[in-house]
């Protein structure tokens, strides 16, 4: 069930990159350039000529993408495609730069998506091995814990459930006057 049922999901996944990869292509080759497209590669063919940024050329702009394409640009050389190779150039960039956020994200600034991870891993071994025990959101996790782990990923309707704990005696109090009333 796990692995057969997976696979075609597998494939449709890779068959939506794939007409992205080449929507993308077609994009690259077929849109007219941008303004900015020209700019940013002016500063890029400045620095393969020996010539730094802010000093020799003016550019509003910080120099990042200029000195990570500064090397691919040297390499293509000096044609009239180049504009629609650099647009190529960067997708590997974005995904780069999507897996970046994507760890940081989980790591740093939602911890209960990492354990949500661990748990759709466990998932995914509990149906491989044929296990029977439960998975661990359903093992001894108390309403409360439940609540904040489900409103951490967006559902709503478990902040209906359980009652919102103040964070303070100021706000305590404020909250029992306001039930008393």
């Amino acid at each position: 069930m796990g692995s057969i049922d997976a696979a075609p999901g597998r494939r449709a996944a890779w068959a939506f990159l794939a007409a992205l990869a080449a929507l993308r292509m077609l994009f690259a080759w077929h849109l007219p350039f941008d303004t900015d497209e020209a700019q940013h590669l002016h500063v890029v063919w400045a620095w393969t000529q020996g010539l730094l940024p802010y000093r020799d050329v003016f550019d509003n702009h910080a120099p990042l993408f200029q000195l990570l394409s500064a090397p691919l640009f040297a390499a293509i050389g000096e044609n009239a495609d180049v504009i629609r190779l650099m647009r190529l150039a960067v997708v590997p960039w974005y995904g780069l730069a999507h897996d970046v956020v994507r760890e940081r994200a989980i790591d740093e600034r939602i911890p209960c998506a990492r354990e949500r991870e661990a748990q759709r891993d466990e998932a995914r071994q509990h149906e491989e091995t044929r296990d029977e025990r439960p998975p661990a959101s359903a093992r001894g996790a108390s309403p409360s814990v439940q609540a904040r782990r489900s409103t951490a990923i967006g559902d709503v309707r478990a902040m209906r459930r359980v009652p919102a704990q103040p964070a303070n005696a100021t706000s305590a109090a404020a909250a029992a006057t306001s039930r008393a009333s």
